[in-house]
């Protein structure tokens, strides 16, 4: 038995198998364990308050059950984003069981549109206000900066372009050095891929670029990449997402973030303070699916709160 299954053996027999397939769909072992996880405190919330443990107690989970279950979790001194995460883990569970078990009627499950314990903070709110100050302080000391705060710059500079364009690490990593020319002289950036994105840059973004360009210890040209590490070889993705935990720390702002959770925020922003539709959201950002925008601003609450408006 190996380790996945071995987990997935501590669940009901009847979800073991279901349970199997679709953690093994995520190739991150992080994720499965943080899924499953989360669907073993639900699962053992609802086999106790339902008393079974049968594929079809899934389709007696209303609602009112699931809030009844977010309570229990903070109650039990979980966080508002694991009571999310859980939350997120059920209906995805659900949608992956409906897919095995067509006859089993999960639809109110599959469509469940749960707020979030509160609106989550944007990210880029907390970047940008304080490297303002951060940028202006320090301008004129631009030309003296050491090797560390050359690397600082590239990490302010990484974290503005997650927060305007919600682009992953390996996207941002893959922009040569012709994306800061352009940038410079038309406000936008383009991503390369089999399909390519151009999307605006914020003035904070566009002054965190020069900055970093300004300073950085590695000759430019047309063919290089637009950040280096620190041996001078292209940035990995890997270390791009190190960028936003660095700034993190640095800022003090109290957040864990991560490129994801940028990415969901800016999400989030788009369709709240830009007004954009779904579609539109997931053309930009590249995201095939308009479902996957769907769940991300049903997790952050936005359709209660678009729903309340006056």
């Amino acid at each position: 038995m190996d380790d996945l299954a071995e987990k997935v053996s501590m669940l009901p027999l009847e979800f073991q198998a279901t349970a199997l397939k679709w953690l093994g769909s995520y190739p991150s072992e992080n994720t499965k364990d943080a899924y499953l996880r989360s669907l073993q405190k639900v699962l053992r919330f609802f086999c106790e308050k339902l008393n079974r443990s049968d594929l079809n107690l899934l389709a007696m989970i209303t609602p009112p059950l699931v809030t009844e279950m977010q309570e229990h979790l903070a109650q039990n001194g979980s966080s508002e984003n694991t009571i999310l995460a859980a939350t997120a883990a059920l209906r995805s569970f659900a949608r992956a069981v409906y897919l095995r078990n067509p006859s089993i009627n999960l639809t109110g499950l599959i469509m469940l549109r749960t707020p979030a314990m509160k609106p989550r903070p944007y990210h880029m709110r907390v970047i940008r206000e304080r490297l303002k100050e951060h940028i202006e302080a320090d301008r004129e000391l631009n030309r003296a900066r050491s090797r560390s705060e050359w690397i600082v710059l590239r990490n302010e500079a990484i974290c503005n372009l997650f927060a305007d364009t919600g682009a992953k690490s390996a996207q941002v990593v893959a922009l040569d050095y012709p994306s800061a020319i352009q940038a410079r002289s038309t406000g936008m950036i383009t991503f390369p891929g089999t399909k390519e994105r151009t999307l605006p840059l914020s003035r904070e973004t566009l002054v965190a670029l020069d900055l970093y360009v300004a300073s950085c210890e590695f000759p430019f040209d047309e063919r290089s990449p637009l950040f280096f590490d620190h041996k001078g070889d292209r940035l990995s993705a890997g270390m791009a997402s190190s960028c936003v935990g660095d700034i993190s720390q640095r800022l003090g702002s109290g957040h864990s973030m991560t490129p994801l959770g940028i990415r969901r925020n800016r999400i989030v922003e788009m369709f709240e303070v830009e007004h954009l539709p779904e579609t539109i959201i997931a053309e930009r950002l590249g995201i095939r699916s308009v479902a996957t925008i769907s769940e991300i601003l049903s997790d952050a609450g936005c359709y209660d709160r678009f729903r309340n408006e006056p």
